[in-house]
């Protein structure tokens, strides 16, 4: 793969913050990654990205 085709496939990878308010002005927050092709999962898992979550 080039490296320009494994820059957009990474690039396309995103970060979801779900923030769900909780009684008493508590807030609980939860950090998700977007939906990823088998390629992307791949590149993922080889970088070790969840490691920045």
């Amino acid at each position: 793969m080039s490296i320009n085709r494994t820059q957009e496939k990474l690039s396309d990878i995103r970060e979801v913050l779900n923030v769900f308010p909780q009684k008493r002005r508590k807030k609980i927050s939860q950090s998700v990654v977007s939906k990823m092709d088998e390629t992307q999962q791949r590149l993922f898992d080889l970088f070790n990205m969840e490691s920045f979550l």
